[in-house]
């Protein structure tokens, strides 16, 4: 099975409707889910580091499971996935560069309890245009940059109890 890769593109399967890869630990450059149409299901709960993590534009995903993700060494973007409902990041610690979280229509609580380390120098972390975001919690974030949180038309909490610095 699949432990390790350098550049991994899935993208425009019209038919695909799962991706798991039950093995796979790390993501040495990029790793891109986009625009597969019936796709349902993203499974990369052995994923534990990432360079780049990209997942976007799958119209028909519910479920993203990215339970044991601790680190992403780049970007982490998560966008357009306008019905996913169900998305674990509950050991992530770290991203190095932007984080992006937009378009994700179905996610009502956006918590990452366990993100320490978000960002530096001119990144920054986003969260925009969540027709039904009404919580963004990261409760042990102690510093990052450029926080930008916008048309999130429902959004009632945005909780960072412990965070001292945005530079």
């Amino acid at each position: 099975a699949l432990e390790s890769s350098r550049d991994l593109y899935i993208h425009k399967n019209d038919a695909l409707t799962e991706i798991d890869f039950p093995a796979l630990t790390e993501s040495s450059s990029s790793l891109s889910i986009y625009q597969n149409d019936d796709l349902t299901d993203i499974d990369l709960s052995a994923l534990e580091s990432s360079n780049n993590l990209s997942i976007y534009q799958n119209s028909a995903l519910t479920d993203l499971d990215l339970s044991g993700l601790e680190s992403v060494a780049g970007n982490l973007s998560i966008y357009s996935n306008d019905v996913v409902t169900n998305m674990d990041l509950d050991n992530l610690e770290s991203v190095a560069g932007n984080f992006v979280f937009a378009n994700n229509d179905g996610i009502v609580d956006l918590e990452l309890p366990n993100l320490s380390s978000l960002g530096f120098g001119h990144y920054t972390w986003r969260v925009y245009e969540n027709d039904m975001l009404e919580t963004v919690s990261f409760p042990v974030l102690a510093e990052t940059s450029h926080i930008r949180v916008y048309k999130n038309p429902k959004l009632t909490s945005l909780s960072t109890p412990s965070l001292t610095s945005i530079y």
